[in-house]
């Protein structure tokens, strides 16, 4: 019996020892604060809008990336054959559902979700005018990234809230409608809000999401939905607002420093000019390939030419497109674009003896390449230096312009019930800019046309290929044939040929529409029905 109470004795000293030691473990770890004492002051508010135009900024190159090389207008590029597979896979349509830049795009999306439903749910009952405006904004995000998850997945989950528990994290497909109901219904509240900032004239800098900016993306979700009279309604109230108007610079300043919040720009990023926090941006994988060319660094007194990685060439198709509509001296052709050629005649230069023009070396081959060298995104030192590795810039990332609303709105126009001579003046509008005649009717002909040139790798064209019905014709055969362009030896010209081939590629009509969801996904998620045909 004494053994017993002398052995239950120590047992209970044992179980209170253990409570004690985690009584005395049970200490908050410095420098962090849980979710329930965060989201509680105008603060912490601005905080967390902080960190989700952060996360916004942090998607651009994954969706950049994605939408532009899915398009005719782009090769992958880059500095050798598999410089980034996964890039090389989507641009020449020979992906699937592993593809780690298509799944990096589908969870950045998503994160862009979280963050947004933390803020919703958080501020549901907004005590502040800044915590309205924070509500306003998360809901316009929520459905930017909708917008997305929606036109290239189909059936994405739609997670409206900050999930709890384990089986909240397995959705199933959403349904389209319901997708596109919460789209139009997050812009309209944001809209209603009376929260978001605003422009009062069209010169006014704002670095944040406008009302205007909210109108722009429903016009454009409605323009997806075929929902012309709602179209046109949204549309016509941003350009009539003269909240927005287009830029009369140089066009090929647009999309650089001196377009930098300029009248034209409706969705825009503000990156700091930070050297100690370099980021990437679209001048620098889309700027020339350095290696292969003659612009090495020891040679930048003879140009002002940054260093690039060379992806995202612009095809021969869209120079051709130009050239039909505008002519080989076109004013918007030959600020978008350039030919070898003209690459050279422009640093055409002798320094100290040494040829320092700017060229592909002889007798290399620029991968994924016809000879054409993107102008508008180049990468200029004497404009965006921002550290001494010259890898990076702060340029802006524009996400939206108004020359996009123009167009939609014109669309709109186009079909049945609206008016076709607004049609022609919005889009005439865009056509004065460029330099060229206004026309005094349009057809869609010619809208597909304009926006074509107007929007030339600035994540448009594909999804405007697939809702127009127009994908697998003028993609039927993108990315089966691999052109290189070559550096001119004295036995060889400069010329484009083959140099990979990839038996079974292009657009399939019934499977390319949508891209795949994610293996990951669908492994972890075992509620999700994969797209068809993937």
């Amino acid at each position: 019996m004494k053994r017993h109470i002398i052995i239950f004795s120590i047992l209970a000293i044992f179980i209170f020892s253990l409570s004690s030691c985690e009584n005395l473990l049970d200490i908050q770890q410095k420098g962090v604060m849980g979710v329930d004492d965060f989201y509680k002051t105008d603060t912490d508010c601005e905080e967390a809008m902080a960190n989700l135009y952060t996360t916004w900024r942090g998607i651009e190159t994954n969706w950049s990336v994605v939408l532009n090389m899915l398009s005719d207008d782009c090769w992958p590029g880059g500095g050798s054959r598999g410089d980034q597979i996964n890039w090389e896979q989507v641009g020449e349509y020979n992906y699937d559902s592993s593809n780690g830049l298509i799944k990096s795009l589908f969870q950045s999306l998503y994160q862009i979700v979280y963050r947004a439903n933390l803020v919703i749910e958080n501020y549901s009952e907004p005590a502040t005018d800044i915590q309205k405006r924070a509500v306003a904004e998360a809901k316009f995000f929520r459905a930017w990234s909708y917008f997305y998850l929606t036109t290239l997945w189909g059936t994405p989950p739609l997670v409206d809230h900050v999930l709890k528990s384990n089986d909240e994290y397995t959705q199933p497909n959403g349904d389209p409608a319901e997708l596109w109901a919460l789209i139009e219904k997050d812009l309209t509240d944001a809209i209603n809000s009376n929260a978001l900032t605003e422009k009062t004239t069209a010169n006014d800098k704002v670095a944040r999401i406008t009302k205007t900016a909210a109108q722009s993306m429903l016009g454009k979700a409605y323009v997806f939905e075929e929902k012309w009279a709602e179209a046109r309604t949204v549309l016509d109230e941003v350009i009539s607002s003269g909240k927005y108007e287009l830029y009369q610079g140089n066009y090929e300043d647009l999309l650089h420093l001196a377009g930098e919040f300029s009248s034209e720009n409706i969705l825009e990023v503000n990156v700091v000019n930070d050297p100690a926090n370099v980021v990437m941006t679209k001048q620098v994988y889309i700027g020339w390939r350095y290696s292969l060319m003659t612009i090495a660094a020891g040679q930048n007194k003879a140009h002002d030419l940054a260093i690039g990685w060379g992806f995202i060439n612009p095809t021969k198709s869209i120079y051709d497109a130009f050239v039909a509509e505008e002519g080989v001296d076109g004013y918007r052709l030959n600020q978008t674009l350039w030919t070898h050629q003209q690459v050279k005649d422009k640093w055409n230069v002798v320094v100290d003896g040494t040829d320092c023009t700017v060229k592909v070396r002889p007798g290399t081959f620029l991968p994924g390449h016809e000879g054409y060298f993107w102008w508008k995104f180049r990468a200029v030192i004497s404009e965006k230096q921002l550290a001494s590795n010259r890898t990076g810039f702060h340029n802006n990332p524009r996400f939206m312009r108004y020359a996009e609303v123009l167009l939609l709105a014109a669309e709109a126009h186009l079909q049945t019930g609206g008016n076709p001579e607004k049609a022609a003046d919005y889009i005439n509008e865009i056509r004065i800019r460029a330099q060229l005649p206004p026309k005094a009717s349009v057809t869609m002909d010619d809208l597909k046309t304009e926006k074509r040139l107007e929007m030339a790798c600035e994540e448009v064209r594909f999804l405007d290929l697939v809702r127009w019905g127009d994908a697998a014709a003028v993609l039927a055969t993108k990315g089966a044939e691999v052109p290189s362009f070559g550096g001119a030896t004295p036995d060889n010209p400069e010329h484009v040929e083959i140099t990979f081939y990839n038996a079974g590629a292009g657009f399939v009509a019934g499977k390319h529409e949508l891209l795949p969801f994610p293996f990951d996904e669908i492994n972890v998620n075992k509620k999700i029905i994969q797209n068809p045909n993937w």
